[in-house]
């Protein structure tokens, strides 16, 4: 993942399909990642890709959507290609040599021989240190991240799936309007990659099936408890942009899908 950038760019944004994660699973990875001497933009590419590209939410998009293989492949597909741009859009920004992080660390690691993430420390010392020092580590990111996982289960929830039905019968008509209004939505609901193919599901029949997929691919790239959690990985400069970018990108890319494709993958 540290050579050929624009070859582990690609491979990175896959790397759910061996390695599946949640959105929160991967924040602390990407810090040891780029400290290791991975790019940004391979970086980036794994943090939008692998809460989608991965087998556990291709299983529930089969589930959600009733054996329905359109969803399931554009889903991917598209979940793929958008990590992709917005990571070579990245790259192109932030081609000069300063550090993407900031200065605090997510945690707080023993000093290494080569990157100060730590892991050298891991592998000296007698097998109880190690365990030890293992065990540490992984319980200080679980307690970081429950900080932000909590501050996301308390955003607004609807009581109930009718009540989210009744609210999108007044949904503008506009294909636009309605892959916007889901990706907002995406965002302030703060739920994982599984669960959102659920909820999305909820919708067929009353919202255009682009602006499902946008709900899709929009909330495990940004959600607020990502929003919350970025500042203590990126610095702002990376942030805005990467928000920005994730945003265009997925509007972009439904829009081509709904005009440019005529709908779904398969389901003409």
């Amino acid at each position: 993942m540290s050579g050929r950038q624009r070859f582990a760019i690609f491979l990175s944004a896959g790397l759910g399909l061996i390695v599946p994660l949640c959105d929160c699973a991967i924040a602390p990875l990407i810090r040891r990642l780029i400290n290791k001497g991975v790019p940004l933009s391979v970086a980036i590419a794994l943090v939008l890709a692998g809460p989608i590209v991965n087998p556990i939410v291709a299983a529930s998009t089969w589930l959600a959507y009733k054996n329905d293989w359109s969803y399931l492949f554009t889903l991917m597909l598209f979940g793929y290609l958008v990590a992709i741009m917005v990571a070579c859009l990245m790259k192109f920004l932030f081609r000069g040599g300063e550090t993407p992080l900031t200065g605090t660390p997510l945690n707080s690691y023993p000093p290494c021989d080569c990157c100060g993430c730590g892991h050298g420390a891991e592998k000296k010392g007698k097998i109880e240190e190690r365990f030890f020092l293992r065990s540490n580590t992984r319980a200080t990111t679980f307690s970081t991240l429950a900080n932000f996982l909590s501050w996301g289960r308390l955003s607004p929830r609807w009581p109930e799936r009718s009540s989210a039905l009744t609210c999108c019968r007044g949904c503008p008509s506009s294909p636009v309007a309605a892959i916007i209004l889901m990706m907002l939505l995406a965002m302030v609901l703060n739920l994982c990659s599984q669960t959102d193919v659920f909820v999305a599901a909820g919708f067929r029949g009353i919202l255009p099936d682009t602006a499902q997929m946008a709900f899709m691919i929009f909330g495990p790239m940004l959600d607020i408890k990502l929003l919350l959690l970025y500042p203590t990985m990126f610095r702002k400069r990376v942030i805005v942009a990467l928000v920005t970018l994730t945003f265009l990108t997925v509007l972009t890319s439904m829009i081509f899908l709904e005009y440019g494709l005529g709908g779904l993958i398969g389901g003409w």
